[in-house]
């Protein structure tokens, strides 16, 4: 007998493939080294002063590396949406979780 309404089923009774698929992530999690944490906050500082004050020319996508995106960013400076987008983004690094930006832009990039 199937119990309704218990946990993340869906209407047949099944497990929810999405929400399983979230709880696996954040599971796995990769804690940061705590002899990191100094360098990954000045990345996280560094990024997000580029992003506010240089967003409009796409100074934090090229600092990152991803080229492509920071020559769109330039493309496009002249309509003020690189710029709009760049704040919003520096905010995003600036107040988020230095494990988040560990997992998400220095693990995979260190200087």
């Amino acid at each position: 007998a199937v119990q309704r309404g218990t946990g993340l089923q869906n209407r047949g009774g099944r497990k929810h493939p999405r929400r399983r698929a979230f709880r696996a992530a954040e599971t796995f999690r990769i804690a940061m080294p705590e002899e990191l944490r100094g360098s990954v906050l000045k990345e996280k500082l560094i990024m997000s002063a580029l992003a506010i004050f240089g967003g409009c020319i796409g100074a934090h996508k090229f600092y990152q590396g991803k080229t492509k995106w920071g020559i769109l960013y330039l493309l496009f400076w002249w309509t003020a949406i690189p710029g709009i987008v760049g704040f919003f983004e520096g905010m995003r690094y600036l107040f988020m979780s230095m494990d988040d930006f560990y997992d998400m832009y220095y693990q995979g990039n260190r200087r």
